[in-house]
């Protein structure tokens, strides 16, 4: 079964994308055309069912989002030119459901993409459908651009991502550290994993204490490791201890041992994952590694590669994942330290 499937990536990670799908799939995916930066249309023999499960075996590190394309429907610069958009998504309303709306051109209309969402929501729930926005059975997923609607309905697990588009954001809050800490934050959404059990954590590469901050309020005791300042608000919590040295003169010292090590690290990805192997010994046993891999602008796959390769050597789980709060570079979360 032929079919088109609308898939996102990071705007500056397109051709790496591509290139992770032509490594999985062959010529069973075709890049159709890109509607945005980012946001394209492929073409595969699969079905979306069989596409998704493919990628659940095969998680891939750049692709960020998927939805299957049911069908494609013209639409005006006012709301109630969405009629039969919304009759559509009506047509699905077997149970709990929620809705995803992407406007990529919102100055042609008049409406906003919540004022979509709103609208799409309402014809569902008439026909008998239950909005669940946590737990949802189905997805109806709706992207407009150039006045067509893309709309698609899928399981709430095939679309690798619950977040429209994977576009997972954080609201700003009063004693923020830095915009490091959403970085972490999505990495624990994303990956999940179990903190359960953690008493200490190391941070390198930790100013001003995003990451550490984010430890401190789940109870962990934390080691920052950082030539620069810490922000003088986590400095006052006592369960923090500054070493204001390089990583390299800190695993010089008496480490100790940690249940969680977190690297965000301004460095090449080689070094910086040489670094973190370096450390397995000092893991817990049910410990883990959270790592960004900072990426150069050309050869990035190649790069990432070399990082996770690296991991792979001094641990046997690594997983890897492009980040909405990502920028040039990857998150990988390790475990099961190799000895």
């Amino acid at each position: 079964m032929c079919g088109k499937i609308l898939f996102t990536t990071q705007d500056e990670s397109a051709g790496i994308c591509l290139e992770e799908l032509k490594r999985t799939f062959g010529p069973g995916a075709r890049l159709s055309r890109w509607l945005r930066a980012g946001i394209g249309i492929l073409d595969t023999d699969l079905g979306f069912g069989e596409f998704s499960a493919v990628l659940k075996n095969s998680p891939p590190i750049f692709l960020r989002h998927i939805f299957p394309i049911n069908t494609v429907i013209p639409i005006g610069e006012t709301i109630e030119s969405a009629g039969e958009l919304v009759t559509f998504a009506a047509g699905f309303a077997d149970g709990p459901y929620s809705a995803q709306a992407r406007v990529l051109d919102p100055e042609r209309y008049g409406f906003t993409k919540y004022e979509l969402t709103q609208a799409v929501s309402a014809g569902v729930s008439k026909a008998g459908g239950t909005l669940d926005v946590r737990n949802p059975v189905n997805v109806i997923s709706i992207v407009v651009c150039n006045s067509l609607a893309y709309a698609g309905v899928s399981r709430e697990d095939e679309n690798l991502s619950s977040w429209p588009g994977g576009m997972h954001r954080f609201a700003k809050y009063d004693g923020q550290v830095s915009r490091a800490e959403f970085k972490l934050l999505e990495a624990l959404d994303v990956f999940g994993p179990d903190l359960s059990g953690f008493a200490r954590a190391l941070d390198l590469g930790a100013a001003p204490g995003g990451w550490s901050k984010v430890m401190l309020e789940r109870g962990l005791a934390v080691t920052a490791v950082d030539p620069a300042e810490m922000s003088p608000r986590i400095l006052r919590d006592k369960r923090l201890t500054h070493f204001k040295c390089s990583a390299q003169e800190f695993m010089e010292r008496d480490l100790g041992f940690y249940d969680l090590i977190m690297n965000d690290m301004r460095m090449d990805a080689t070094e910086s994952a040489d670094i973190t192997r370096g450390l397995r010994g000092r893991l817990s046993g049910q410990g883990l590694v959270i790592i960004t891999l900072k990426l150069p602008k050309r050869k990035n796959l190649a790069a990432a590669e070399r990082g996770l390769n690296i991991l792979r050597q001094g641990y046997a789980e690594v997983r890897a994942k492009q980040l909405f709060h990502n920028r040039s570079e990857i998150t990988a979360v390790c475990g099961a330290a190799r000895t």
